[in-house]
């Protein structure tokens, strides 16, 4: 409903429940606030005025048209200019001698989680930097590996080992390596990622299945990075690999 005067007052959900009233109850009934007795003229969803750190709590709107200095408007979709400009004509009618000063509410919001967005991004750039880091460690340790044992592969395949056999082989050490880390670290990163979310009053839930599908997306990558090398030397003539000192 629309306010009738300064008298009427809007309250959300929380507020009539915090009074022990039912939204329909909630209607017309009477409400000292702030030493202006009013009536209850409506009742909206509870929304948040707050960040989303903070619980939504009881809400009273006055209609005061003495005592207001921010006006919000909805401006119709692709319109927002048009709006704009009647705004600047209505107030430079009022008062001229002030510019209008206006913002909109996404960007307002946007600046107001700002840190959060920086920080996500600085997350998955060390995220990307880490996992290359490991990438390369790996791939260097695979070939000092493949080529350290040579001979070794070479013998293996004169008695008929498959390349298979001998990929499987090399890299068997290098996976339970990987799967020790993220055994360590899939605990560490549930725990670390919940109580981050958990400053927020309004938060996802941090789903093992993310992290697992992200443990198995590593070790998937770490096979990648190994099983190149493993696999060239593989396929290495086995003459070449006896021949070699």
């Amino acid at each position: 409903r629309d306010f009738a005067d300064s008298s009427s007052y809007v309250i959300n959900e929380r507020a009539a429940e915090a009074m022990g009233m039912t939204n329909a109850d909630a209607i017309g009934k009477g409400l000292s606030f702030w030493g202006n007795e009013g009536t209850i003229v409506g009742v909206v969803r509870d929304f948040n005025m707050a960040s989303l750190y903070d619980e939504i709590e009881p809400t009273i709107i006055r209609y005061d048209p003495d005592n207001y200095d921010v006006v919000f408007v909805r401006a119709q979709p692709g319109a927002v200019s048009a709006a704009i400009a009647g705004l600047e004509r209505v107030h430079n009618a009022f008062n001229p001698e002030y510019p209008l000063e206006y913002s909109f509410l996404d960007d307002d919001f946007r600046d107001q989680y700002r840190g959060e967005s920086v920080t996500g991004k600085l997350a998955n750039t060390f995220a990307i930097l880490a996992v290359l880091v490991a990438c390369l460690g790996l791939f260097g340790l695979a070939s000092h590996s493949a080529e350290r044992r040579t001979r070794e592969i070479g013998v293996r395949k004169v008695f008929g080992a498959s390349v298979g056999r001998i990929v499987l082989l090399l890299t068997r050490d290098y996976l339970g390596l990987v799967l020790v880390s993220l055994t360590i670290a899939t605990p560490i990163a549930w725990y670390v990622s919940r109580r981050w979310l958990e400053q927020f009053a309004f938060h996802t839930d941090m789903s093992i299945a993310a992290i697992v599908v992200a443990g198995i997306l590593l070790a998937g990558i770490a096979l990648a990075a190994v099983s190149g090398q493993s696999i060239r030397a593989a396929r290495l003539n086995p003459a070449k690999s006896l021949r070699v000192e």
